[in-house]
């Protein structure tokens, strides 16, 4: 878990901070502690419901020592009911909130988009749809300072730039980004 003096708290008490959907009447398992996993299995590679509980199995030992569960590890249903239940407007702006933490620490910033892998809607017609991201991530820090989803049939990847930028209100930065983006008409007041 990363800590520095600029940070408030790491990331475990962010997971700490984030609203349980769940009642509280048969939790064996926190909800800190289910997010924890899935970042955990995420980080080492796991795509899907399927591969975080694959990788839940694979380290029970470790997550029961580390995180003292005293029911073995959460299960597929588990992951899937939590992670259906939160909402994710709520969760990724507290993100952002917990990562503006981290504000000050970059001077250089790289900008990027990439589609994000199964979110595809209509692949066949010209009404075809995906989820797309763009990131703000800081060189210095090695760290995703903030991202923003959009639609590509909603708005354009720079426009989605722009919003993301004006959003976090950086001054004195440099931005890093691809070549597409240094149009003439594209400029970032920062």
């Amino acid at each position: 878990v990363l800590k520095s003096d600029s940070m408030q708290y790491n990331l475990f008490d962010f997971l700490r901070s984030i609203s349980d959907p769940r009642r509280g009447q048969g939790q064996r398992f926190s909800l800190e502690a289910v997010l924890g996993i899935i970042i955990m299995a995420i980080l080492s590679g796991a795509t899907g419901l399927r591969g975080i509980e694959r990788f839940a199995k694979v380290n029970k030992s470790d997550l029961v020592d580390i995180f003292g569960f005293k029911h073995g590890v959460p299960t597929f249903g588990t992951f899937r009911s939590i992670l259906s239940a939160l909402d994710p407007q709520k969760l990724t702006a507290s993100f952002q909130e917990w990562m503006s933490t981290y504000a000050g620490m970059d001077e250089v910033y790289a900008l990027d988009g990439k589609v994000m892998r199964s979110t595809v809607v209509h692949p066949n017609d010209e009404l075809h749809d995906f989820v797309n991201i763009v990131s703000l991530f800081g060189h210095k820090s090695g760290l995703v300072q903030a991202f923003e989803p959009f639609h590509i049939q909603a708005m354009r990847e720079d426009n989605a730039l722009r919003q993301l930028v004006d959003k976090l209100n950086l001054t004195g930065v440099t931005f890093t980004m691809d070549a597409a983006h240094t149009q003439k008409n594209f400029c970032l007041d920062s």
